[in-house]
């Protein structure tokens, strides 16, 4: 293939294997900041054939769809699925769940969960959240999430 769908999809013989590889790379990122514009790559290179449009338009839809939503919340999720990584052996279901409790409850207690729900706007359609981008929220903030209130 060319040079540009190798890139993205690199040398598979299955539309959802090519899929999955493209987003599984964009997926491994350090940050959210990084998964974003990974998908913001992918989104807005101009298709090949059939195969790239429709990476092209998951890509879209997905970042999109994280768009619309809280980077705090954003990049707690995505400390959340570092955490419990399937190579830390010392995590088990429990504790993953017993985590994630701790987190959600920190963000429903927070300030943009109290201005989404005063706002009564549809959910994917609020944008008056505390920051702007992810790459506004701190680590600080993330961690303070993590500890039982």
């Amino acid at each position: 293939g060319d040079d540009r769908g190798d890139r993205f999809l690199g040398d598979r013989h299955s539309d959802l294997v090519n899929i999955a590889a493209t987003f599984d790379k964009i997926f491994k990122a350090d940050n959210v900041a990084d998964i974003m514009e990974g998908l913001r790559e992918v989104s807005s290179a101009e298709p090949q054939d059939i195969e790239e449009k429709e990476c092209s338009d998951v890509a879209a839809t997905l970042l999109g769809d994280m768009e619309s939503q809280s980077p705090l919340a954003l990049c707690a999720i995505h400390s959340l699925m570092a955490k419990g990584d399937r190579k830390r052996r010392s995590e088990t279901l429990e504790s993953c769940m017993e985590r994630e409790k701790i987190v959600q409850m920190n963000l429903l207690r927070g300030e943009d969960f109290r201005r989404w729900a005063e706002s009564s706007t549809d959910e994917g359609y609020f944008k008056d959240w505390k920051h702007k981008t992810v790459k506004d929220v701190t680590k600080d903030e993330v961690e303070a999430l993590f500890v039982q209130a």
